[in-house]
């Protein structure tokens, strides 16, 4: 999803995927996008949650049973941790578990991810599970940045890959609290003492349409070296995080 908040709109990307069968191991995947104009009420409901999926209906439910709290792009076509489905599997490598999709759901992983997919670990699926029991949106947490939201407008993740967004090109994320600019994200209740100090080496850490960081070929991935697995906990719940059908 983009935005535009002159109007206020609403760009909408809807991929579908069909399969023959519940045992079929390929799918075919199509995709749309068109802008939607919307009320002020409606832009504000979704206005943190640009890139996020703001409506999900998995394969064999009615469109009244579609999920409709804002989660990340993607993390609704993944398995519990150890299992696998349709669209792909966990693999383990250097003591981590981290999500692959299957080749021939590609075209739906650069979808859903807009051409910025990085496996995924279990930590995440695990966040974000919970987020969703709670009837709550999961905007995840990204360590290198101090634990700022990884996902949706303010997310880190999303300012890397919706850099050329229309919302990105109206200056959205100019006024983002982690953007890249002078003292912004210094002064954020999320940084590190690392990041607060003005003297420390902060390189590697900007994010946003001013990034300059190349972007690593998908096959290139490796996990971080293996480190102790941290005990998981429940994300604080904060105002704003839950939302409700759009009406």
């Amino acid at each position: 999803m983009d935005l535009e908040a002159r109007g206020p709109r609403e760009k909408i990307r809807t991929v579908r995927t069909h399969v023959t069968g519940a045992s079929a191991n390929g799918g075919v995947t199509s995709s749309d996008e068109k802008w939607v104009d919307v009320s002020p009420g409606q832009f504000e409901a979704v206005k943190n949650n640009l890139g996020m999926a703001i409506e999900h209906k998995p394969a064999g439910k009615y469109d009244i049973e579609a999920e409709r709290v804002p989660q990340p792009a993607g993390f609704a076509y993944m398995a519990p941790p150890g299992q696998s489905n349709q669209y792909g599997h966990w693999d383990h490598h250097d003591g981590r578990d981290f999500w692959v999709f299957y080749g021939q759901y590609a075209l739906m992983r650069d979808l859903l991810f807009n051409h910025s997919y990085r496996p995924l670990d279990r930590y995440e699926w695990e966040g974000y599970r919970y987020s969703q029991r709670s009837g709550q949106t999961y905007y995840g947490r990204d360590e290198a940045a101090g634990q700022a939201p990884k996902y949706g407008t303010q997310g880190t993740a999303t300012q890397k890959s919706y850099e050329g967004s229309t919302y990105a090109k109206g200056g959205g994320f100019r006024d983002s609290k982690y953007a890249s600019k002078s003292g912004g994200y210094r002064d954020s209740q999320y940084a590190s003492p690392s990041v607060k100090n003005p003297d420390a080496d902060h390189s590697g850490r900007t994010f946003g349409k001013g990034s300059s960081s190349p972007r690593e070929p998908e096959h290139s991935y490796r996990p971080a070296p293996s480190r102790p697995a941290p005990s998981y906990h429940p994300p604080s719940r904060s105002p704003g995080r839950s939302f409700g059908r759009r009406r």
